[in-house]
Order: C-alpha cells, then structure tokens, then sequence
C-alpha cells in the first residue's frame, strides 16, 4: 500500500478579520505543496515535525485507532515560519493521510476542526477559496472557483511565529480588523481577478494600522506600475505578494520588476507561484488519482 496526500500552501491570506465577532481568513492558495506518504513498509518510521505528529494522533483518536502500524513520511516546498500556511498544510495532508489508510475519507470541516485543535489554522485543505474561522476551523463561507492568477512573492527576511502574532496583536486586530467587510465586499458573485487584487489590497492597508511594514506602500506602487492587480500580505507572517492575472504577467518582465522591488525595498525574493483553488490531491497505491 501505498498512499500519497499534497496539500497547497498560501502566499498569505486574501483578507483576514471579524465578522460578526468571529476571527476570520480568506484563503490564499498557490501551487506549493506539503506532501505526505504513507506506505505499510516495515520497519514502521514517522518521519514528520511535532505539530504533525500532534495531528496523526488526535486524528487517530478521532477515528477511534488506537495505533498507526504504517510507515508515514512528510516532506514540504513550503517555507516555514513565513505566513505561508506550511503547518496548516502539513497538518492537513496528515489528517487526510491518515484516514485514508483506514480507508476514510474525512470532510474538509472534519479535517478544518482537527487542524484547529492544534493551532490557528488555515483553510488550504478546503475546496475553492473559502472563509474559515481559524480558531475553530468553521466554514464561514465558500466562494467560486479562482480566475487565473499568479503572484509574485518576497519577504521580509524575518520569521513569525503564528501563535505568538496572535498573543501579540490580537486586541490590535480586533479593533481593525472590523473593517474587514470592506475588503470582503469586493468579492461578490462572478468576481475577477481585479476584484481579489482589490479584495487584498484593502486588507492589507487595514492590517497596517495593526502590524505596520514600510514595504507594503511601496510595493504596492511598484506593482501599479508593472500592471499588478494588487498587494497580498502574510497578516500573521512575513511574505507579501503582487498580483496578477494570468493575461498581464504575461507581458510582465519579471526580473526587471523584482530588480525595482530589491533597488527600493529590503525586500527578498521568494518566487512565482499560480492561485490555485485549495484542497486536497489524494492518490492510492500509484494506480487512480483524485482531487477534493
């Protein structure tokens, strides 16, 4: 046996908030994955961080197993630490993994609430884009499909902690990020790639007034300039992003525009990776193949 399971990381979160006194985070997918494999190979190995072996335990407990006789291994192009939804995901390709070699397949809230209750979490494992409360791993709401979109990623150079963000500027964030609903207005029925472009950008000049990074103005003229539809940021980490549709890169000359961001910012580039809607890639002994 043997089983495969990637799950997205997030450049960021589209939006994140209140609504309606609950903390919540729009989903950033990209094409960076966690992927896990289980196999029934002997000797039996974990081979995986600490917050997923949280994960394959409480999963294991909430399947009512009391052991995992297989051999589990998780690797990860996910940067760590960087608002990136790397545990998020790592976490939710074990949830995911696990079951399956009980042969269950888990819905994505039971995968959301498992997730929660080992950290705030996010939403990558969730089908399309979706709001989620990060604390709980409730679906608030779920939107439509992506529009074709890339962005281009760069970073402070620093680490965050997500546990630590949230105990430093949780009273912060609470008093701005009621004005979230601005951003989230943007993202009505058929929306665009301009409206998710806008949808961020609107967060993220929000989320100023509680973390404030000097970068972000300026990257978002930079980015005005070469055609960008707008700014993302990590709002409990340290990457920040342009957007772009798929019809403008394009045309865009990528390494003139990450000279100008490194010329008039501290920032480091990171890379170039699609939105993609979130979920889950699932394959089984290398025969068949799907995606939640």
């Amino acid at each position: 046996m043997k089983i495969i399971v990637r799950v997205p990381g997030s450049c960021g979160e589209l939006v994140q908030g209140y609504w309606q006194e609950q903390p919540f985070l729009i989903t950033c997918p990209i094409d960076w994955y966690s992927t896990v494999c289980v196999e029934d190979t002997m000797p039996q190995r974990i081979v995986c961080g600490e917050k997923a072996k949280q994960a394959l335990k409480k999963t294991l407990a909430y399947l009512g197993e009391s052991s995992f006789p297989f051999t589990l291994t998780l690797s990860s192009q996910i940067p760590k630490e960087k608002g990136m939804a790397s545990s998020s995901a790592d976490i939710g390709a074990v949830v995911i993994a696990v079951a399956a070699a009980f042969q269950i397949t888990l819905a994505p809230q039971e995968v959301a609430h498992i997730a929660a209750s080992i950290e705030p979490t996010d939403g990558v494992f969730c089908p399309g884009l979706v709001m989620i409360n990060y604390r709980t791993g409730q679906c608030l709401h779920t939107y439509q499909s992506v529009p074709p979109m890339q962005v281009v990623i760069f970073d402070t150079g620093d680490t965050m902690n997500t546990a630590a963000y949230h105990r430093q500027f949780d009273d912060k964030e609470r008093l701005y990020g009621s004005y979230a609903w601005q951003a989230c207005a943007y993202l009505k029925k058929n929306y665009t790639a301009a409206d998710i472009g806008k949808a961020a950008t609107c967060s993220a000049m929000l989320h100023q007034q509680v973390n404030y990074h000097a970068d972000v103005p300026i990257l978002l003229r930079i980015g005005q300039k070469y055609g960008s539809c707008g700014i993302v940021i990590g709002h409990s980490g340290t990457v920040m992003g342009l957007l772009f549709s798929k019809h403008t890169i394009q045309s865009v000359n990528i390494a003139a525009l990450t000279a100008c961001v490194q010329q008039q910012t501290q920032l480091q580039v990171v890379g170039t990776a699609a939105i993609i809607s979130g979920g889950w890639q699932l394959e089984i002994e290398d025969i068949h193949a799907t995606t939640i």
